[in-house]
């Protein structure tokens, strides 16, 4: 078995953009593969976050991902959620 080698957390350099943008290609690209793949039925399994469903996590994921790349959509969602407070 190998070592395990560990790396102090600020040793770790900060990814620049176009790698996380390369990253973050790669992980949609996978969600829409898993998403493309699930049968009517599976929408509305639940998930480990308790009350969520399958689809409810997806939907909470597509409004993060709208916020991240709009910034109006992130001032909207974040006045709202102030409002909520």
């Amino acid at each position: 078995m190998a070592a395990v080698v560990r790396i102090p957390v600020l040793d770790i350099p900060p990814l620049d953009h176009d790698e996380a943008m390369g990253l973050a290609e790669v992980e949609i690209s996978r969600l829409l593969a898993l998403v493309d793949d699930l049968h009517a039925d599976e929408w509305q399994r639940p998930t480990d976050c308790t009350g969520w469903t399958v689809r409810d996590m997806l939907g909470h994921l597509l409004g993060m991902m709208k916020l991240q790349a709009d910034p109006e959509e992130r001032g909207r969602q974040i006045k709202t959620a102030a409002e909520l407070a």
